[in-house]
């Protein structure tokens, strides 16, 4: 993992492998953000979801809360 930004709430955090989630399933599943003329994947929910679980400490699960809180995703 490695991160970008300050540390001061605008990092993003960058990783490499995860837990629970095969490699081919997390890509085929990626979604494509543009911003500032960038195309940026992201993990998709299912995935990330899959991930935080199989991690299990408390943060994650907390996250997958959350992510289950959110409405589904427009095409």
């Amino acid at each position: 993992m490695f991160r970008i930004g300050s540390g001061r709430g605008d990092a993003i955090d960058n990783t490499t492998t995860i837990d629970g989630v095969l490699f081919e399933e997390a890509r085929d599943g990626m979604i494509n953000v543009e911003l500032d003329g960038l195309r940026l994947p992201f993990i998709a929910r299912e995935p990330l979801r899959k991930s935080q679980r199989a991690a299990g400490r408390p943060r994650d699960l907390d996250d997958v809360a959350a992510l289950e809180q959110l409405p589904p995703r427009r095409a």
